[in-house]
């Protein structure tokens, strides 16, 4: 430590007379100063191993005791939809925060409908595993997604009280063709093929289709069935989100998706503990730019919402890439992207390379010198344009608030893509 000081001490001495000398030579000190400030940042990592916490398979379950045991709901998110990394730490706090904590509800970013197979499933109430995810968004039909959905499989085959899985953000366009068949009864089935039916006239104008859809929600079927009413609302919001565009289409999905959240776990026992599984920008506490799902949830739960988010310092991801000539007719290509570590991003200025990742509590006293007030993480969504990352690279990078947006971050080092669950199975 006195060596550290005497350093400081020096450098602060140095860049004074340095601008003394010569007042054009203030970058200079600024490059300085910044090399001081990236020292003691490293300096405070090793000097003060509890700041963050070096994980080990042997140590997550004692990490993961407080959250866990003050949390309700635990949200985990992801800075890119494609990353094998990602799935695999969360599958290993998923089965931690199950046998040890007993969170028995699972909620992840998909439509409500296309989850009811994935929870006959795990439920052992079908065996169709080829099937699991069509009409899910993409970034869920990989390997590592399946090999969770198998560990709760095989865990509920023993449980009295066995794991329950819910989607409840919207579904997308291969959602719609399940949609028919989701009621028995006649008046539920009616209403949802003229639903589809409004949905799909292309003689009419999307304005028109919207109010349509608004004034016809008044009618609605009232189903007495929990799971029913969820369906029907699922259904009905997905038929809306699809018809809106840009910033109106993320506000009215992130309402959605929030207040579907809310109603499935307040449907249930008070003692009830949940995971959601989500996009780091879903499951975030706090932007400047929009309320997300995790704005609502803190706003409803308070500190019984606990979130981590994930960022990483370098390697590769999968993602739709909308640079490619397929992309404007609809047909998707898939890319594993590289990304080089970027000192302007978090991950990049404090993740050593001799770690595989770290987990720091971002509201502990400890870290107060390890995190600054503000700073960037990477934000991937499920499609990536390299030209438009050269172009705008704010387009894919999410700024956090300290104290504000996140409870924990996870840092990986090195990132593969994830592997497509088609292409083995």
């Amino acid at each position: 430590m006195q060596l550290l000081d005497d350093f400081n001490k020096l450098t602060c001495m140095y860049t004074i007379l340095l601008i003394y000398l010569n007042p054009l030579s203030y970058k200079i000190a600024i490059i300085i100063i910044s090399l001081n400030y990236s020292f003691n940042l490293f300096s405070q990592y090793n000097l003060n191993p509890d700041n963050v916490n070096l994980i080990k398979s042997n140590e997550l379950k004692e990490f993961l005791n407080k959250p866990a045991l003050n949390s309700k709901l635990i949200g985990l998110g992801e800075a890119t939809h494609g990353t094998k990394e990602f799935s695999e730490i969360k599958s290993d706090i998923v089965k931690i925060l199950v046998t040890h904590y007993n969170y028995k509800y699972f909620i992840l970013e998909a439509g409500y409908t296309d989850c009811i197979k994935i929870n006959e499933f795990i439920q052992n109430k079908s065996d169709d595993s080829l099937n699991l995810f069509k009409g899910l968004p993409w970034p869920w039909a990989t390997t590592e997604f399946y090999d969770i959905l198998v560990w709760m499989r095989n865990y509920n085959l023993y449980q009295k009280e066995p794991i329950n899985f819910f989607g409840s953000d919207v579904g997308n366009k291969g959602s719609i063709k399940f949609y028919k068949n989701q009621f028995s009864d006649t008046l539920s089935k009616s209403f949802v093929n003229n639903l589809i039916d409004i949905y799909a006239d292309t003689l009419k104008s999307t304005k028109y289709k919207i109010a349509l859809l608004n004034t016809i929600r008044k009618s609605m079927p009232k189903l007495d069935n929990f799971i029913d009413s969820i369906k029907m609302t699922n259904i009905f919001e997905t038929l809306q989100s699809l018809l809106l565009k840009g910033g109106a289409r993320y506000k009215f999905r992130e309402n959605t998706f929030a207040n579907l959240t809310i109603k499935i776990i307040d449907h249930y026992s008070p003692n009830s503990k949940f995971i959601i599984w989500a996009h780091n920008s879903h499951i975030s506490k706090y932007s400047n730019s929009r309320k997300s799902v995790g704005y609502f949830l803190t706003k409803h739960y308070s500190e019984k919402y606990t979130n981590f988010l994930f960022e990483f310092k370098k390697g590769t991801f999968r993602a739709v890439d909308t640079d490619s000539n397929r992309y404007e007719n609809k047909i998707f290509k898939f890319t594993n992207f590289y990304i080089s570590p970027d000192l302007n991003k978090f991950g990049s200025q404090i993740m050593p390379d001799s770690l595989n990742y770290i987990i720091i509590n971002i509201k502990s006293p400890l870290n107060r010198n390890l995190t600054p007030r503000t700073f960037y993480i990477h934000s991937i969504g499920a499609v990536y344009s390299l030209d438009l990352a050269k172009r705008k690279p704010a387009l894919y990078k999410e700024k956090i608030y300290k104290n504000r947006t996140c409870d924990y971050l996870i840092i990986v080092n090195q990132t593969t893509a994830s592997n497509n669950f088609y292409q083995f199975y």
